[in-house]
């Protein structure tokens, strides 16, 4: 291969990912095999020329890494802390606690004594938590240990300690799964809780700006599918789960009124769990966290009332679903790895989410430093003074539409980005 000095650290799983391989396919990117791939088809060059232009950006990000305050190991963790403790005193009603600390050995004898199941992990706990208060008391209290361990103890450990917080540093590395996604080794930095936001620290004179593409899986979902009542709504500006809640309201047979904001988290789950596959019973067990009432004859009625207002989603899945090929952004092609009709069905829309934040990392570059990703969001570090409508982001947002456009001509880009101030210094000692 050739500029091999500034190639991207390509190992054999993210190689395999990229080219759509099968595990037990061995290949090093100094091999002929990446050379005749990246010659043979337009569709991997494309992939592997974005990863080569975002591959200084995660070395940046890399370098600078993300600074949290001290206050949320103390502030930002004491309700957690008070959680911990409120739930060790009601267990304690059942067995004994010492420091909030539970043995094992006694968990199993109480359940052993009124001959019921010793649960095994957080998925029993789950499956028991009605037949008996305790099973439910310990998912809680296993829940937010495990919240503390690793958003707590976990970042000290391997955090560097510096004079206003800790340092939070990651090694970042694209195709992670042949979607294409974007990972951090080391500290599980795509998967931080929402909580911990307010409580990053910008350098000085700098403010944290997240930028988010907005329902981005449902956006292209409906422009694969060439869904043109959901393409209108968003080039209206609609609210598209609001739109899916209020459907789904007129359909539930619950006498309960269902509420402007309830009809919008049905909206929210019912979108999800449609894009990924689920079934009837999945989607009433989702929609009973928000209304118990809920049956799957409701399900089923929604399913074909939503089905009937968007047919173009159905036919488009289910096409993905039985093809030999896949659909790239860039194009249709055959994989040598197996994929299950699931896979399929999501593949489209997974990379292609991944193709297009990464655009927004590149483009985004350009004018601020990027210094966090996750899925189909960005960080970046913009001047205190600048604010969402200035012109250097707004100049940025076109460069941004414009390039997105090319790869996706007709693609709804009204609204996609969303500008988010997070951090701050609020929380600096």
């Amino acid at each position: 291969m050739n500029n091999t000095a500034n190639a991207p650290e390509f190992s054999e799983n993210m190689l395999q990912n990229l080219f759509l391989l099968p595990r037990n396919f061995s290949i090093s990117y100094e091999s002929a095999e990446v050379h005749a791939l990246l010659q043979a088809s337009r569709i991997f060059r494309n992939l592997h020329e974005l990863e080569m232009g975002i591959r200084p950006i995660l070395i940046q990000m890399e370098d600078s890494g993300l600074l949290v305050s001290d206050e949320w190991f103390e502030e930002g963790m004491l309700s957690t802390t008070q959680a911990i403790n409120q739930v060790a005193n009601e267990i304690g009603a059942y067995i004994p606690v010492k420091k909030n600390c539970i043995k094992e050995e006694d968990i199993a004898s109480f359940f052993e004594k009124y001959n019921l199941p010793v649960p095994k992990g957080m998925g029993a706990l789950q499956q028991y938590r009605e037949i008996h208060p305790l099973y439910k008391l310990l998912l809680a209290y296993k829940t937010k240990t495990q919240f503390h361990q690793q958003w707590g103890n976990t970042l000290l450990a391997k955090g560097t300690q510096c004079t206003k917080g800790v340092l939070l540093k990651g090694h970042w590395q694209s195709y992670a799964s042949y979607s294409g996604r974007i990972f951090a080794k080391q500290l599980p930095l795509t998967a931080l809780p929402k909580e911990m936001r307010p409580y990053f620290i910008a350098p000085d004179g700098y403010k944290i700006l997240s930028l988010d593409l907005s329902n981005a899986e449902l956006r292209f979902l409906a422009y694969f599918s060439d869904c043109h009542a959901m393409l209108d709504q968003f080039n209206d500006g609609q609210d598209i789960h609001q739109l899916t809640g209020d459907l789904i309201s007129m359909n539930l047979g619950s006498s309960e009124v269902c509420d402007t904001d309830r009809a919008r988290s049905f909206g929210k789950v019912y979108a999800f769990s449609m894009l990924y596959g689920a079934g009837v019973g999945r989607i009433a067990k989702n929609f009973r966290k928000i209304l118990s009432s809920v049956t799957s004859a409701d399900v089923s009625r929604i399913t074909t009332a939503f089905q009937s207002t968007y047919p173009e989603l159905q036919f488009f899945t289910d096409k993905q679903q039985r093809s030999d090929k896949l659909l790239t952004p860039f194009g249709e092609i055959r994989p040598l790895a197996q994929f299950t009709p699931t896979q399929k069905r999501n593949f489209s829309i997974q990379s292609s989410v991944a193709v297009a934040i990464k655009i927004l990392m590149m483009v985004a570059s350009e004018y601020f430093r990027v210094v966090h990703v996750v899925h189909d969001e960005i960080w970046i570090h913009a001047p205190a003074t600048e604010q969402p409508e200035s012109d250097q982001l707004n100049k940025m947002v076109i460069a941004y539409e414009k390039q997105i456009l090319e790869l996706f001509p007709g693609f709804p880009i009204k609204g996609l980005i969303n500008v988010e101030e997070i951090g701050g210094t609020n929380h600096v000692k």
